[in-house]
């Protein structure tokens, strides 16, 4: 009865930390989704923020590109252009009156403070609407001599009154230049309904007009006109982000304190051409009002759900504990089972190293019996046991608590272990095995290893005299036959000059007959000494030997410098194969000698079974690549169909003076 309280307490501890668990997950989850919700409508706003900006700046540039085309219209208009032609503009009051009253029209139509006519020298001519600042800069003037198109004057934005100037310079046919159109804009009256439009349904959105000059921006639909200014504490501040992107020439986000200390995200974007930019701004609270009780009603939601639940387990808890005892029960003898059958040997030791359980496996290597074993110390069983591994990884689990597989040797017993090492509850579980024999096998194929590269090594010592032997074979003999030649065409001269009139044609055909069977023998000798040192190269050498043979050859007739990096030294490869990959890297190289001016070349064979690699690279000038295809030339084209033709994968990068690299790669030799 007292076990079954004890393992009823045990299982409501269990199910309320569950509860707990559960909770602290719900809450965390949604505090998790409310964040991420958060973000994805701060980047939806932001996103419709910077649209409406975006659209805003192009409308305020072709407000302005208006405004600019009327000064066009009214310095290329013929009721002006005639009027300064035959000089009746200062004269003719009534030539006077039509161009007045056209200045006039155009400037109540589209509310201009001010129209005027300038003379060459900035002085008005004639002025509808409010009177032309006297001295005009000269500097404007001198700007728009040098274009027939208008210019606006953005230095003459002012705080308090932003009234920007167009000047358009006048020219009658001839080209000579008569003037100016004067164009005086209240932007802040004109320009508020292109700035301000379409924000019907968007009361959480702020927008307006920028003009920055000399580190300071001025709202222009504002009617304080105080500028604002950066400042050493103004750092991170959306006024701060402002002057940085200006400075950048940039649109971008903005994010943080804003003008009136309320955090807000916005988006600057320039007036194309102009010192003007759109500023949209949303207070970030009101993106985020809606979210919060959605997700506290959801939390609450949960957690209501996770309780009711948790009761419910606990009552079913409560009516099937006494079954789970039996079976717990049973698992107990199952598990002892289990441990009965394995192979390895099993030992549980408490922290002192004294047996507490052993399955039959680990009791029978001792030659114990159960009751003797059980309770007894390890240093009884372990012959000197503070000198072996065994003790010292005992001692690092308990230390560490984080089990450790090892190999041990037993010196004593001859014998090498492999161990495993788990800390348990007040005590280390060991799982062991007899690899004596594994063990020995191995170091007996590291003998049969060391001895198999003993032999290669002698081969290649075979191999090395051999080629000696033959070297030698060609120096002697093809020697001694051209000599001979050599003797036998000395003699032929000596006897045709001796009797120049009477040559003894036998003695010359002798001769020659004799040269005839000594050239034959050399042919002989020339083709076995082929066949033995360097027969065809591809079919009999391989593809690694065959690349080898063209980079010293290559180097004879080329002053490039090649240099083969490879990780195999031969490849049974088909030969349909072979002989794919060796045309396409002769082609390689033969570009590389012919076009590419490389001093250094490389070239990389790496051999990954079942997979190949060839990899040419060069330092030359390298070209300019298109697409995927880097050029049409024949070469590169016979490069390609060769690849396909072996399903290998051909990749050609260049870079313009740069070099070149050329890869080949066959995924699997074994296809073929």
């Amino acid at each position: 009865m007292l076990e079954n309280n004890q393992l009823t307490k045990r299982h409501l501890t269990g199910l309320a930390s569950i509860f707990l668990l559960l909770i602290v997950s719900v809450v965390t989850t949604s505090y998790y989704y409310y964040h991420q919700t958060r973000e994805n409508l701060v980047n939806e706003k932001y996103e419709e923020i910077k649209t409406l900006t975006v659209q805003k700046a192009n409308r305020v540039s072709y407000w302005i590109d208006e405004r600019k085309a009327e000064g066009t219209y009214l310095a290329t208009n013929n009721v002006l252009l005639e009027s300064l032609n035959n000089y009746s503009f200062i004269d003719d009051i009534q030539a006077r009156h039509r161009i007045d009253e056209l200045f006039e029209q155009l400037r109540v139509n589209h509310d201009y403070s001010t129209i005027a006519f300038l003379d060459t020298n900035g002085i008005p001519l004639l002025t509808t609407g409010l009177p032309v600042e006297t001295g005009v800069n000269n500097k404007y003037l001198l700007i728009a001599d040098t274009s027939r198109k208008p210019i606006l004057l953005q230095d003459e934005l002012d705080a308090i009154i932003p009234s920007p100037v167009i000047l358009t310079a006048v020219f009658l046919k001839n080209k000579t230049r008569m003037g100016y159109i004067y164009q005086k804009i209240d932007i802040r009256t004109d320009i508020r309904p292109v700035v301000q439009s379409e924000l019907t349904g968007k009361a959480d959105f702020k927008i307006n007009l920028i003009f920055l000059k000399d580190e300071q921006f001025y709202f222009i639909l504002d009617t304080n006109g105080v500028p604002y200014l950066r400042d050493k504490n103004s750092d991170g501040t959306i006024a701060d982000q402002i002057i940085s992107l200006v400075a950048s020439k940039k649109d971008g986000k903005l994010g943080g304190t804003g003008f009136d200390k309320k955090t807000k995200i916005g988006y600057l974007a320039r007036v194309n051409g102009y010192n003007l930019f759109i500023y949209t701004s949303a207070t970030l609270n009101r993106i985020e009002e809606p979210l919060t009780p959605i997700f506290i009603l959801l939390t609450i939601i949960i957690i209501i759900t996770i309780a009711i639940s948790s009761l419910g387990a606990v009552l079913v808890v409560k009516n099937r504990e006494s079954k789970y005892i039996g079976k717990i029960a049973e698992s107990e003898a199952f598990l002892e089972s289990i441990r009965e059958g394995m192979s390895d040997g099993f030992i549980v030791f408490d922290e002192d190293m004294k047996v507490i359980a052993a399955n039959t496996k680990a009791i029978s290597l001792f030659g114990k019996s159960r009751e003797s074993f059980t309770g007894i110390m390890a240093s009884e069983f372990i012959p000197r046991l503070e000198t072996t591994s065994f003790y010292q990884n005992f001692v690092d689990v308990r230390r560490l608590k984080k089990p450790i597989k090892s190999v041990d040797y037993i010196q004593q017993w001859d014998t090498y272990f492999q161990n495993k090492f788990f800390p348990v509850h007040n005590g280390i579980a060991l799982f062991f095995s007899d690899i004596t024999e594994e063990i020995k096998l191995k170091e007996a194929l590291h003998i049969t290893n060391k001895q198999l590269e003993s032999l290669n090594l002698h081969l290649q010592v075979v191999t090395e005299n051999e080629r000696e032997a033959i070297a030698r074979e060609i120096h002697d003999e093809l020697g001694q036959a051209l000599t001979s030649l050599k003797m036998n065409l000395a003699m032929i001269r000596n006897s045709i000059n001796a009797t120049p009139n009477n040559v003894d044609s036998s003695f010359i055909l002798d001769e020659m007959a004799t040269m005839g069977k000594q050239i034959d023998d050399t042919v002989k000798r020339i083709r076995r000494i082929i066949t033995e040192l360097r027969p065809e190269v591809l079919d009999h050498l391989g593809l690694v030997a065959a690349i080898e043979w063209l980079v010293d050859d290559s180097q004879v007739k080329s002053p490039v410098k090649y240099k083969v990096i490879k990780n195999v030294e031969d490849i049974d490869l088909d030969k349909v194969v072979a002989t794919a990959l060796f045309r396409i890297v002769q082609e390689t190289v033969t570009n590389i000698n012919r076009h590419s001016k490389a001093t250094n070349a490389e070239i990389l064979i790496n051999y990954d079974d079942p997979g190949l690699t060839i990899a040419v690279s060069d330092n030359g000038v390298g070209f300019s690549q298109k697409g995927d295809t880097p050029v049409t030339s024949f070469g590169l084209l016979g490069m390609r169909e060769r690849a396909k033709l072996i399903n290998a994968h051909l990749n050609i990068n260049s870079v313009v003076k740069s070099g070149t690299t050329v890869t080949i790669k066959v995924d699997n030799l074994k296809n073929f």
